[in-house]
């Protein structure tokens, strides 16, 4: 389970959906975290590790390979890979509630849908009031109640609550991180390399999660930064690369999962 985040707080609603996970599965968190100073401050990851959850990295994002890139998502999801030993990736994200029954929901599903497609679950999407204030870990002091919205049904799919065999990561040597230079070229890139080497791209229902828009808190111009969009419109004067089967990143993934303690070098 890799958990990305550069935002405040949420670190109470992760800990709450995994620390009540149900079934005997065999499994490893993994936390990126680019949230300014909450590494360095190490209350979150204590947080996590007190409730037991088996944390086997918890750290920054690596530099990015293109430091003038205009957001860091794949490349934080890349971190994250490079730290997995298990067979199997799911990607979570801030603001969001999985079922206690995820972590049996999504190892049935790797089990019956094979090696060779990507699955992305489902949402409701919610609004609510923002926090009061930045926390490295309690999200809301007084929590409002959470308002469904809508429904997010990926089509034909998404880089959101998603996952996949990691020898289909290994295969692509990573995402390429070209594609953070514009923040849809992300999915563009995911769904390029699937088709290239054969991967089906599966939506399924009954992997579903609980989201709070967090976007609906930003205030000031659409086009400006903040905490709560951490990613600026535009990039549209620069052409999208052709995304190959193997990723333009100046690492080789399986041999740095091997350095790491996973994969097979």
């Amino acid at each position: 389970v890799i958990y990305i985040s550069n935002r405040p707080g949420s670190i109470d609603l992760l800990c709450s959906s995994l620390a009540t996970q149900e079934g005997n599965v065999d499994w490893e968190l993994i936390v990126v975290d680019g949230y300014e100073g909450r590494v360095q401050r190490g209350k979150a990851e204590q947080y996590l590790r007190d409730h037991k959850l088996p944390i086997r990295y918890y750290g920054l994002p690596k530099a990015k390979l293109f430091s003038w890139s205009r957001t860091g998502f794949c490349n934080a999801m890349n971190t994250g890979l490079f730290h997995v030993t298990g067979d199997y990736v799911v990607f979570l994200h801030d603001y969001t509630r999985i079922l206690e029954t995820a972590l049996r929901d999504w190892t049935l599903m790797f089990t019956q849908i094979g090696d060779h497609c990507l699955v992305h679950g489902v949402a409701i999407n919610y609004e609510t009031e923002p926090p009061e204030r930045e926390d490295d870990i309690v999200t809301w002091n007084n929590p409002s109640p959470w308002r469904p919205r809508d429904p997010w049904v990926p089509n034909p799919f998404e880089v959101g609550y998603w996952g996949g065999p990691i020898t289909f990561f290994d295969r692509c040597n990573g995402i390429d991180e070209r594609a953070d230079f514009r923040a849809d070229w992300a999915l563009n890139c995911v769904m390029a390399q699937a088709a290239c080497h054969g991967y089906k791209l599966h939506v399924d229902a009954r992997l579903i999660c609980h989201m709070v828009d967090h976007m609906v808190w930003h205030k000031g111009p659409h086009s400006t930064d903040s905490v709560w969009k951490t990613w600026l419109e535009g990039g549209q004067d620069i052409p999208e690369p052709v995304w190959t089967y193997w990723s333009a990143n100046s690492f080789h993934l399986a041999y740095e999962r091997f350095r790491n303690g996973g994969g097979e070098g």
